[in-house]
């Protein structure tokens, strides 16, 4: 048995090992984008969740007006959804409608009782209204149950209640 060596150049080597890697990534890649592009399959994220992380986009560029439409459209979606709830209430207090904030922390934490972001957002939203007993209420909730969220908490009370 004859085994013939053919020589190749350099330059037709690195053409062939590039027209193998397009080959391999095709035959692997191809199959998995094209089934995720036809999954009939339900999507993880819902309506809802669309809305929040909308709303937490505007929420990071200070947009307030439209942070609260998003979070309103995520709660229509879901009226159990505690952290729209909640985020719609920090969007509230931020835009001066600090009443409005107060009633949709009221109902973050009456989905869940010991949500902490909530009780701390309330107790700033209670300083600003200069409410400090409700406030300091939120608070030692915070203490309570062990919360980071209670550092520096009394002292951005005071400071609201000052102003």
């Amino acid at each position: 048995m004859f085994i013939r060596i053919i020589p190749f150049s350099k330059e037709k080597d690195l053409n062939i090992i590039l027209q193998l890697l397009f080959l391999l990534f095709f035959l692997f890649f191809t199959p998995l984008i094209t089934f995720s592009a036809d999954d009939p399959a339900p999507k993880t994220h819902n309506t809802s969740q669309n809305f929040y992380e909308k709303g937490r986009d505007f929420v990071s560029k200070g947009n307030w007006v439209n942070a609260i439409k998003s979070f309103r459209h995520a709660i229509q979606q879901d009226q159990q959804d505690h952290k729209a709830y909640n985020m719609l209430g920090y969007s509230l207090r931020q835009s001066g409608k600090i009443s409005e904030a107060i009633r949709a922390y009221d109902r973050a934490l009456d989905l869940k009782a010991n949500y902490e972001e909530a009780l701390e957002y309330r107790a700033i939203a209670y300083a600003k209204l200069g409410k400090k007993e409700k406030a300091m209420q939120d608070y030692k909730k915070l203490l309570s149950i062990k919360s980071s969220f209670a550092d520096g908490l009394k002292e951005k009370i005071y400071r609201h209640l000052q102003r």
